[in-house]
């Protein structure tokens, strides 16, 4: 009888076994064949290359963006379901009540509320595209019913139809994962209320003397933003710096956004062509159209801009407005309330007065209008004139043409006001710069344009941000591009120098001259002596540099700011190195804290090499599963590359080392030649049994390229009326 029992279960494991492997095969996406659909108007061609990309060729502009929205759904369908569940706050109905508080944050700040009113505004050929590209995706949807990607499987759910407004709704929530305000404003906020201003002049890495303050009390919001963020970041993270680079001589553009590294990318690189518009490029699944790219005639290349575009704002508690809202949580539904002023959301309630947000990116634009005219332009001036229409996510755009003309534009709402605006204010923003105020960087004589997430003017009248990136990066790209050749383009991109961490050694090596050393701190002097400055996995200097940067930080930041504000300072991602840096070059950090950094942490360290601790992961939603992480996440890899080198590779500073952020794809255009290389870690697709979903890291991995060649893209499909 017991065999029976035993032998029962084996056929039954094995029966499931054959059972997920023959499902999972036939979820990955057909690469050849003819599809029948009504849905098109005309012959439509994809093909395909060895990496899954695309290359869809249609005849009329429905067909294409119903094509490219057939693509994403095949492809990413599930990512792109929790995009929008995410925007809309409807992770519970899958998730349950682990994620209540999630739902709540996001039907609060409200995008689906305010997307809804944006949409009306939207020109009919934004319309057409979002209704094309939505079309395609529930196509996708309704001829896949029994074999949609496992995570529906897994999670026992069918994804609903697309809907035109949830590609503006993921938009928006790319948009407002790039919006830094929200949490830094409310912590700088409580550093000055509880540290006092003297202190805080010295955590902040820029701070006006005359700016206004309102005394507000952030503690608990902080906490309990701090708690969604920590159930968040299973799904999406909040983090970003970028490169981007154009250079006049040859026509060349550099691009690689640093995002939070995960599996999917968030990126998707495919090709859209039709007789009056090409576009080759990335794009974001949930989102029709293409950008970065180029056309042919012009590149295209985008970093943040890094704008403080939200503001707390302090009214009168009268005129306020209640809805109600309910979450279903898996087969419950809790009722949550609401309150607006002005159709803002109330963040805080005070006796006769309330704490709004607001937040520039429910401002009417026409990012998916901008960007259409953007691939159809012939050369930089047509493209400046297209990019009127964008302003949300707050970008820099660097665009090279065949011409070999060059232009830096940034596009967002600006607004008219001169002081420092990370405090609670008493007025809502109105005033905002006009397109044609906004200055732009067209041709220098030096043949080159840049960002590296660094302020993009001097002398700028108004004030854009107290948020960018420690200048190391910006200092290697200005070094690497004086003296570039074209074999040297993909090592300006792999390069994984720091200039800050140059400054700090040699100030560390001035300080400790002639200082009485021990055998093992005269050691680790020597070793870092010689290093490059590289951060290279293989070398020892850039693991004991890394570990007395981090000390020192500790040592002058932890006395002003006390245990908690610390803890959430450090949090702020690269802002405590932007602060350490103004600190150290300010003469504000002394000798004794350089010293005695150094010999603790020599005391303290084994002389290991960086790549041993400096370790990044592809994350899904489901790693934090200990039986489902070992299917769906891709890693960890030992990685080069540090937070302040221009192949970043970052890290909290509260958990240093454990890489979650960095280059999120790499591309490189040549429009004299014709040329575009590109790479996308781990891969196209998102289903992890496809080889395509992970064929390309090793080949991030090595800072090597895919060339992108039509000869390549020999398997085909055709979708026929």
């Amino acid at each position: 009888m017991f065999k029976k029992i035993f032998f029962f279960f084996i056929f039954l494991i094995l029966f499931l076994c054959f059972f997920i492997f023959i499902y999972l095969k036939l979820t990955i996406p057909k690469k050849n064949g003819i599809i029948i659909c009504k849905n098109v108007k005309d012959t439509v061609i994809i093909r395909f290359d060895e990496y899954g990309i695309p290359w869809i060729k249609a005849k009329n502009l429905s067909d294409l963006f119903f094509t490219q929205g057939f693509i994403h759904a095949s492809e990413r369908l599930f990512q792109m379901d929790l995009l929008r569940r995410i925007a809309e706050g409807r992770l519970s109905e899958i998730f349950g009540e682990k994620t209540f508080k999630v739902d709540s944050f996001f039907r609060n700040i409200g995008i689906k509320r305010n997307c809804k009113i944006l949409f009306d505004s939207l020109y009919e050929v934004e319309k057409e595209i979002l209704y094309s590209y939505s079309e395609g995706v529930n196509y996708f949807i309704e001829k896949n019913k029994g074999i949609l990607p496992i995570e529906f499987l897994i999670l026992r759910y069918f994804p609903e139809k697309w809907k035109p407004l949830n590609s503006l709704e993921i938009g928006k929530l790319i948009a407002w994962g790039l919006n830094f305000s929200f949490k830094g404003d409310m912590i700088f906020t409580e550093i000055r209320n509880k540290r006092g201003e003297e202190v805080l002049k010295k955590v902040l890495p820029i701070y006006p003397e005359d700016a206004p303050f309102l005394n507000e009390d952030f503690e608990k919001e902080i906490k309990e933003f701090n708690n969604i963020v920590s159930i968040l970041k299973n799904f999406y993270n909040f983090n970003f710096t970028s490169n981007a680079c154009v250079i006049k001589n040859g026509a060349i553009l550099l691009n690689d956004p640093h995002l939070e590294f995960t599996f999917p990318p968030i990126w998707f690189f495919n090709i859209l062509e039709m007789d009056t518009i090409f576009m080759m490029g990335f794009s974001i699944p949930g989102i029709p159209l293409i950008i970065p790219g180029e056309n042919s005639k012009i590149g295209v290349g985008v970093t943040s801009l890094c704008l403080d575009e939200g503001d707390f704002i302090k009214l009168k508690k009268e005129k306020i407005d209640t809805i109600f809202e309910d979450i279903k949580i898996k087969n419950k539904i809790k009722r949550i309330r609401i309150f607006l002023k002005e159709n803002l959301p109330v963040i805080k309630e005070k006796k006769d007065s309330v704490i709004v947000y607001f937040w520039r990116g429910f401002l009417p634009s026409h990012e998916v209008y901008s960007i259409y005219k953007l691939y159809l332009s012939k050369n930089v001036f047509e493209a400046k004139h297209a990019l009127r229409y964008f302003k949300t996510p707050s970008l820099n755009f660097l665009i090279v043409d065949n011409f070999e003309n060059i232009l830096y534009k940034p596009c967002a709402w600006i607004e008219k006001k001169k002081e420092i605006s990370i405090f609670p204010r008493n007025d809502i923003p109105k005033d905002f710069l006009k397109d044609e105020e906004i200055p732009y960087v067209l041709n220098p004589s030096k043949g080159y344009l840049f960002n590296t997430n660094n302020p993009p003017f001097k002398d700028f009248p108004y004030y854009l941000s107290i948020y960018f990136s420690p200048s190391s990066r910006a200092r290697r790209y200005e070094d690497n591009l004086k003296n570039f050749d074209f074999n040297s383009l993909k090592n300006i991109q792999n390069d994984i120098k720091s200039g800050f961490a140059k400054f700090l050694i040699e100030k560390i090596l001035n300080v400790l001259k002639d200082k009485n050393l021990n055998k093992k701190e005269r050691k680790a002097l020597e070793i870092l002596k010689r290093w490059d400055f590289s951060f290279d996995k293989d070398k020892i200097e850039p693991y004991i540099y890394s570990k007395i940067e981090l000390k020192i930080i500790e040592k002058y930041f932890l006395p002003l700011l006390s245990d908690t504000l610390y803890k959430e300072f450090l949090d702020l991602f690269y802002i405590p190195l932007s602060s350490l840096e103004t600190n150290l070059k300010n003469g504000n950090i002394p000798d004794s804290i350089i010293i005695s950094s150094f010999k603790e942490t020599i005391k303290e360290i084994k002389f290991e090499k960086y790549g041993k601790y400096a370790k990044a992961k592809f994350k899904h939603p489901f790693s934090n599963n200990n039986f489902l992480k070992i299917f769906f996440t891709k890693g960890p890899i030992s990685v080069s590359g540090g937070p302040e080198s221009p192949n970043k590779m970052g890290w909290l500073l509260s958990k240093p080392f454990e890489v979650v952020e960095g280059p999120s794809m790499r591309m490189i255009a040549y429009l004299k030649k014709n040329d575009i290389y590109i790479v996308l870690p781990p891969g196209e697709s998102g289903n992890f049994f496809d080889k395509n979903s992970q064929n390309q890291l090793k080949f991030w991995e090595k800072g090597e390229y895919i060339k992108i060649e039509e000869k390549n893209f020999k398997n085909r499909i055709l979708i026929l009326p």
